[in-house]
């Protein structure tokens, strides 16, 4: 990889881990709800928060291996070449 600038999209990143924060609050809330287990919702909020952390070195790790500045694990293609391919534009 010599001679590749390494980037990260640092609002995608951000956009993903509050997503999967709120995601994960809203989630163990209800299923303490539903399911009675009796955590305080502090816990709950921490367990979320440990997911967020995992998000965060998810997404890092995935920018830096693939090569397309996402922090998707799957790499993208230049769609918009293939749509110009596609409709003679080019």
């Amino acid at each position: 990889m010599e001679g590749i600038r390494f980037m990260i999209d640092y609002k995608d990143l951000l956009e993903r881990v509050v997503s999967t924060f709120i995601q994960s609050c809203a989630g163990m809330l209800a299923v303490d709800q539903i399911a009675t287990m009796n955590v305080a919702e502090w816990k709950l909020v921490l367990g979320a928060g440990a997911a967020s952390a995992i998000s965060v070195l998810k997404g890092y790790l995935a920018a830096r291996f693939t090569g397309d500045n996402s922090c998707s694990l799957l790499s993208g293609k230049n769609r918009d070449h293939e749509l110009a391919n596609m409709y003679g534009e080019e």
